[in-house]
């Protein structure tokens, strides 16, 4: 999963200096609408085969049939929509691009069982190759199509590569590991899987709108090219979580779900996860925080300067962020979707209503801040509501998950800047590299101290 990620900020670096921030803005957009949409077309099933121990065959089968008509049936609905809003407002957004990027509700679909199976028999291998292949070739292509035209095609044609390669390679391994479903469908064998299904996808609906409620409201109050230097900044600090915290997350979730039926397993389970998660993203996020004033003018352009603040803020935003996967996967082992539609449920109502009045009376810098301070509150009544009710009071293991991480992660910032005071007849390529690899060692150094003297992931 790191190369993916390497590849995508490569894919950013480069189109960066070929694309407007208007236009990924515009991408940005076209975004928002793919991944609210694509949680209708799952419904939570995936999630729900998971979580169950055992699937009967017919069930497993009538379950692809049902995620393919959900998946036709939500490219019909959001095509059929946009052609009416664009007809209301003439947006050339809603007619020109979402008809080629909602292809991909048609495509997912064909592989997405098959990921979900491979996920819950621990068969890694498969879907690792499959994303860094499509991830590949998906880069690639969006590279030279963005320094041959420039423009908002080379992200729109680069995605659509990216979900077909990935779903016909999974889809092609699925069949060969018979995995095939049958031409049968039952009613009552589904039932028992919508519930838990519906509770998940009500949660991921609200779940997904506090998510990208900044985006929205950013494009919608202060503009397209604003939302441009924004999603910029939030891709940037975003790609590390998505990518590499399901490494770990995708494996704890089956391990997690058995785990759940022995004494302190999945508080144990739980714990180590985060640990795990803090522990890999809090040296990349501080670090971004750390060097973004020189890494991104310098490998991206100088365009994107109004984005280098930004960065800083949101690398907190997603640090405090990354830990609520560790804890998303916990409460489904659990099978407690309905907490988290709870949790989502309140993060709707209170989220929107503070980004909606920062960003009517301020930039896309205090959105950033505002977003930062929303984390850090519910941090504290995530715990207090849903570990506590879970896994029992653990309050000292849970903070130093993030205390031992964030104080291995300090020293960072008086190295680099003793690094760029000192040796100022580097280059800033030569003094980030250094500072960089310096940084890296010492942040190791002293995690594997803070391991020896409170045996921090031992247990």
């Amino acid at each position: 999963m790191i190369i993916t990620v390497v590849m995508l900020f490569i894919q950013m670096a480069v189109l960066g200096r070929y694309l407007t921030p208007e236009e990924f803005g515009v991408m940005a957009i076209l975004m928002l609408i793919i991944g609210f949409s694509d949680i209708f077309s799952q419904f939570g099933l995936s999630e729900a085969i998971i979580q169950e121990q055992s699937t009967s065959r017919i069930s497993l089968s009538s379950l692809y049939w049902l995620n393919l008509l959900f998946g036709v049936a939500v490219y019909f609905v959001v095509n059929s929509l946009s052609l009416v809003y664009a007809a209301l407002h003439s947006s050339e957004i809603f007619t020109e691009y979402v008809p080629y990027v909602t292809l991909s509700f048609l495509i997912l679909p064909l592989s997405s069982q098959f990921k979900t199976l491979f996920q819950k028999q621990l068969k890694f291998k498969v879907l690792a190759v499959s994303e860094i292949v499509s991830v590949l070739v998906g880069v690639c292509f969006a590279i030279f199509y963005a320094i041959e035209f420039k423009d908002v095609w080379a992200l729109i044609y680069g995605y659509l590569i990216r979900c077909t390669l990935n779903s016909l390679f999974v889809f092609i391994v699925g069949l060969r590991s018979g995995l095939a479903p049958r031409v049968e469908f039952s009613l009552s064998s589904v039932k028992p899987y919508m519930n838990f299904g519906l509770n998940l996808f009500i949660s991921n609906v609200m779940n997904f709108f506090n998510s990208r409620v900044d985006q929205l409201l950013i494009g919608s109050i202060l503009g397209v090219t604003a939302l441009g230097y924004y999603s910029m900044a939030f891709n940037l600090v975003i790609q590390p979580i998505i990518k590499l915290n399901p490494v770990l997350t995708k494996v704890a979730f089956p391990i997690l779900a058995k785990l759940k039926a022995t004494p302190d397993g999945l508080k144990d389970g739980y714990l180590k996860l985060m640990k795990g998660v803090l522990f890999l993203n809090t040296p990349l996020l501080i670090g971004l925080s750390i060097f973004a004033p020189t890494v991104i003018p310098m490998f991206i352009g100088e365009k994107w300067t109004p984005s280098v603040e930004i960065v800083q803020i949101l690398a907190f935003y997603a640090l405090i962020r990354s830990s609520g996967n560790a804890g998303g996967s916990m409460v489904l082992a659990a099978g407690k979707a309905n907490l988290l539609m709870r949790w989502n449920l309140w993060m709707f109502i209170f989220q929107p209503v503070v980004i909606y009045a920062v960003a009517s009376f301020g930039t896309v810098v205090d959105v950033a801040i505002a977003l930062v301070f929303i984390q850090l509150v519910s941090i504290f009544i995530w715990y207090h509501k849903i570990v506590v009710k879970l896994i029992g009071n653990c309050f000292i293991e849970y903070a130093s998950c993030f205390l031992f991480p964030l104080l291995a992660s300090l020293p960072m910032y008086l190295i680099n800047l003793f690094i760029t005071s000192s040796f100022t007849s580097l280059n800033h390529i030569s003094l980030s590299i250094i500072s960089i690899f310096i940084c890296g060692i010492c942040y190791l150094c002293l995690m594997l101290y803070f391991e020896k003297t409170t045996k921090l992931f031992k247990g």
